[in-house]
């Protein structure tokens, strides 16, 4: 069990994270990262909310769900377990679903700045990150795990999913107005673990748009099934959150 406290926007707030084994797989992480995202992110909300802000984030409001999603490494390999563990009917659903999409990202022309990237493991910089984003949306493609409207995998949806609120109109969501600010966080829990990850294997940070994310997986076996100390991945863990945390305060203060 290992313990610890961040201050986030003014509060301290106390976790406890805790693994039964030893040694652990890069998928075993991602149930911290997920108790941590929507602690944080619950805290940003409440706070813009005792503000004034409108959050227009609700169940059914799917504007957003024909973003380009970026999942971590660890978020790949959790998802292919966890629609792995579906019912044969809901798992074999999503599985096509997530293959139309992968096809139609595969065969359509992609943006210039993926030359000689892989397009899975692509992650592009700040200052290319709208010119990837409006390529995914001029695919008009829904997130292949929304069902009539409603995420069918709620409760494992991706950390920047859960990250992503709205003060102002859902209207926004859909370019049909500006009346709305994404709430900021203090610390993205997907950069987190894909800093964390860097780290272990010795790679640059990556990062898998979602509808590949089940693709990528199986063809990655080898990394999914590496293991490593489980205190020393909690012990960074909790380093990387608070190092991102301290620098998120300082550059608001700034």
């Amino acid at each position: 069990m290992v313990q610890f406290g961040l201050d986030v926007l003014g509060e301290q707030m106390q976790f406890s994270i805790s693994a039964e084994q030893e040694q652990m797989k890069l998928a075993d992480i991602v149930p911290w990262a997920r108790t941590v995202c929507d602690s944080v992110t619950a805290r940003a909300v409440h706070i813009r909310r005792r503000n004034g802000g409108h959050i227009a984030c609700k169940k059914g409001c799917s504007s957003c769900c024909c973003y380009l999603v970026p999942l971590s490494v660890p978020e790949a390999f959790r998802l292919r377990r966890e629609v792995g563990a579906m019912p044969a009917s809901e798992g074999q659903r999503a599985e096509q679903s997530c293959l139309l999409a992968a096809r139609r990202i595969l065969e359509s022309p992609i943006p210039d700045l993926f030359t000689g990237e892989s397009l899975q493991e692509f992650l592009p910089s700040n200052e290319e990150i709208d010119t990837v984003s409006e390529w995914y949306r001029s695919l008009e493609l829904y997130c292949p795990f929304l069902d009539g409207g409603i995420c069918s995998i709620y409760g494992q949806r991706p950390l920047c999913c859960r990250e992503y609120f709205i003060d102002g109109s859902a209207a926004a969501c859909k370019g049909e107005s500006e009346d709305a600010a994404k709430v900021e966080v203090p610390v993205r829990m997907s950069e987190v673990l894909a800093r964390l990850v860097a780290e272990l294997q010795g790679r640059n940070v990556e990062a898998i748009m979602m509808p590949l994310a089940l693709i990528w997986a199986d063809e990655n076996q080898v990394r999914d099934h590496k293991t490593w100390s489980t205190l020393k991945i909690a012990e960074r863990f909790v380093e990387l959150l608070e190092e991102m945390v301290e620098d998120s305060f300082v550059a608001v203060v700034s």
